[in-house]
């Protein structure tokens, strides 16, 4: 967490946690978020950890003060606000531990179901260009001295969903983006390359289910992607019928080493081949 406390009711904040930004985007209230930034949500809960202990009080009663060391900028927050960001902490946490009903555990398996398929295709989409990129890394004529392919996958709300299009919630999210529920970037080369039947990653068929809790048991054989969503970005199992589209990006970097010293030469080589020169 990088924080440091001093006082119950002062602490310095150097960063804060990724699932604090899921209950700030959707659990904690739109009308305070014009006072309460992302990063505030670190120090009401230590602050509160640490006032239940001493005073056993969620919050002080004078407010929590809050210097933020990467900027050098002190914050006060109101007792008020604060607890109203306990309350959210709450529920967030009693969806994390909810009992799934049937049409929840069905949706969730249905779900996890896609997304392997949707792992298996596009790895394979990302193998073909790969062995492009080989080709061309291998050839005489072409001057690409190396390459990488990263991927970008971006889970979004359904159109239903209540946070679709809240220009509320956009105007003080941290990611402008309130259907934004969780963005997931690999680079795709080295897990290619590295790809066998005993891999253990995405588009693999080993479960990714490292939970005990009666939500994940309640979905079988996790792929990767289902377990970013649960895991790394804190949605609740019970919350996995929001998705209603996946974007994925997928980017080629094509990489040139350009060496000076060769620019008299006719010609330069690059991993014992030797290629045309380029004379800059």
């Amino acid at each position: 967490m990088g924080a440091e406390s001093y006082m119950s009711s002062s602490m310095t904040i150097n960063t804060y946690k990724s699932g604090d930004r899921y209950v700030y985007k959707y659990y904690v209230p739109n009308e305070i978020k014009s006072r309460i930034h992302v990063a505030d949500l670190t120090a009401i809960q230590q602050a509160s950890m640490e006032n239940r202990v001493t005073h056993d009080k969620s919050v002080p009663d004078d407010g929590l003060f809050v210097e933020y060391a990467q900027f050098g900028v002190k914050k006060w927050i109101s007792p008020e606000d604060a607890q109203a960001v306990i309350v959210a902490y709450d529920k967030f946490y009693d969806d994390i531990r909810a009992i799934l009903t049937d049409s929840e555990r069905q949706a969730a398996q249905q779900l996890n179901h896609w997304l392997r398929q949707q792992e298996k295709d596009v790895l394979a989409y990302c193998r073909q260009l790969n062995a492009g990129m080989q080709q061309r890394l291998h050839s005489t004529e072409d001057p690409v001295s190396d390459y990488e392919i990263d991927i970008r996958v971006s889970f979004y709300v359904r159109e239903d969903d209540p946070f679709y299009d809240d220009d509320d919630a956009n105007r003080f999210d941290p990611d402008c983006d309130a259907s934004l529920l969780w963005i997931f970037n690999d680079c795709v080369k080295s897990h290619i390359q590295w790809f066998d039947e005993n891999h253990w990653g995405w588009g693999d068929d080993h479960d990714h289910n490292d939970r005990l809790t009666a939500g994940a048991s309640d979905v079988n054989n996790h792929c990767a992607w289902f377990h970013e969503l649960y895991d790394h970005a804190h949605l609740p199992m019970k919350h996995m019928t929001r998705i209603g589209k996946v974007w994925v990006d997928i980017q080629v970097q094509h990489q040139m080493e350009l060496d000076s010293k060769q620019r008299y030469s006719s010609s330069f080589c690059r991993n014992g081949i030797v290629k045309d020169n380029i004379d800059s």
